[in-house]
């Protein structure tokens, strides 16, 4: 008996601790599920606002995008503007220069068109005091009273030279339309007379030039040879000397004078970057390839 009130006891009691074990661990499951719910909302909301945040900063990454956009069309734009104002300023600075130079030019022909004025005055005046005897004076009682009248032989008409009354440039212009017209022989008088006139204004080289140019088309090479001599002579820094070099070998090739041929056209091609130089060089070539061949 006592040993079956033991056991019976025993399964009692522990018949009663089970449940009281199972309660306890029902619990700590509970608090478990529990806690674990609220990381998980803890992480949605971290997802959430991770999310948003992510959003917010392409939106602020957009706005700043569009900002650089803006801020680097503003420079180029800047850039560009003032491009076009240094090449404005130059356009215009170099329109400046042409008209100053232009202006300048005129100047020099205004000054001189009055010296040939000037000095044509004074040659008329010297002129008509030679040729018109001094009235006597009424008030000089040493003075000549003629009574009686004498005749006298008229002085001759007064003949002025051809280019009074023409500036320097209308005198050139009148002498290079008569060349450019194929009246040569006009031509060669009226740049003569500018030279006799006008030997140290600006034309000169070129009026020497076409003196040799006129000659040359006339045939007469002698003295085309002598005219372009007097531009390499007269007008060493003149730009028409390459070209009475080449065309000086021109009118000595034409005489037959080949070796003096060959001379000008070697000292015609010691100016580079010329075309006188150019065809000078060609002319020497077909003369070294029609030269005959030495024994």
């Amino acid at each position: 008996m006592t040993r079956r009130f033991i056991t019976t006891c025993a399964a009692v009691a522990l018949m009663a601790i089970v449940p009281a074990r199972a309660g306890a661990q029902n619990r700590e499951h509970q608090q478990q599920a529990a806690e674990l719910r609220i990381l998980q909302e803890q992480q949605v909301q971290l997802a959430l606002a991770l999310a948003q945040m992510a959003q917010s900063l392409a939106e602020t990454a957009k706005v700043l995008n569009s900002r650089i956009d803006q801020t680097n069309e503003r420079i180029i734009k800047g850039f560009a503007d003032q491009t076009l104002g240094i090449k404005s300023i130059e356009s215009n600075i170099s329109i400046i220069r042409q008209n100053s130079q232009e202006t300048s030019t005129r100047l020099g022909e205004l000054k001189n068109e009055i010296e040939a004025l000037r000095r044509d005055l004074t040659t008329m005046m010297s002129r008509m005091t030679t040729a018109v005897p001094p009235a006597a004076d009424p008030l000089d009682p040493n003075a000549l009273v003629l009574r009686s009248p004498v005749v006298s032989t008229p002085p001759p008409p007064l003949t002025p030279p051809p280019t009074i009354g023409l500036s320097p440039q209308v005198a050139y212009q009148t002498a290079y339309a008569d060349y450019t017209g194929g009246q040569f022989a006009r031509a060669v008088e009226g740049f003569r007379d500018y030279l006799s006139n006008f030997p140290t204004f600006e034309k000169a080289d070129d009026s020497q030039y076409h003196i040799g140019e006129s000659e040359y088309s006339l045939n007469r090479f002698e003295e085309a040879i002598a005219a372009y001599n007097l531009v390499i002579r007269n007008h060493p820094k003149s730009e028409w000397v390459p070209w009475s070099y080449y065309k000086r070998g021109l009118a000595q090739g034409r005489l037959g004078r080949v070796d003096e041929q060959r001379a000008s056209f070697e000292q015609a091609a010691k100016f580079p970057n010329t075309e006188a130089a150019i065809l000078a060089k060609n002319r020497l070539d077909g003369l070294s390839r029609t030269a005959p061949s030495k024994p």
